[in-house]
């Protein structure tokens, strides 16, 4: 006879699904991309509804660019010509900040850390991962499905 464990009492695996959720922010922080641009990572879990309440959902927001890969150019955060994708990741970061209610101090790392224990509201969606990067790399994650977030809001407002 085999091992025996407690199977009555293992939850099964739920899923994310598209939809509206109050997330807590665990974590944000600077983690570079493989190349090398700044890129701060977000870890939230979910508060509300309560199926899926303590479920992790992930964030990235991307501000590097090939040209200044560190984003020491003020330039780089605001700029719209540089990389559609850095300016929405600098520009989702700001809305993650303000939606979360902090007073931002434009010091990355203090900001980060003030968010952390906040709650917002967040419009979350599926999306299957293309072949290829934007830059035309092969995507490694290519086929899975990702859970991403479209838009922030505070905590006291539900969309409709």
């Amino acid at each position: 006879m085999g091992r025996s464990y407690p199977a009555d009492e293992i939850q099964g695996y739920t899923t994310v699904h598209d939809g509206v959720y109050v997330l807590e922010v665990e974590d944000l922080h600077e983690r570079p991309t493989k190349q090398g641009k700044l890129n701060v990572n977000g870890q939230f879990r979910i508060v509300s509804p309560e199926a899926f309440v303590g479920l992790p959902v992930y964030d990235s927001f991307l501000i590097g660019t090939a040209e200044d890969p560190q984003a020491e150019n003020p330039a780089t955060w605001t700029s719209r010509e540089s990389e559609t994708q850095t300016f929405s990741g600098a520009k989702r970061l700001k809305q993650l900040f303000i939606q979360s209610g902090i007073t931002q101090t434009g010091d990355l790392d203090l900001d980060c850390l003030a968010a952390v224990g906040r709650q917002v509201v967040a419009e979350v969606y599926k999306q299957v991962e293309k072949a290829t990067n934007k830059d035309g790399t092969e995507n490694p994650f290519a086929g899975r499905v990702k859970i991403r977030i479209r838009e922030y809001y505070p905590r006291t407002r539900i969309p409709a």
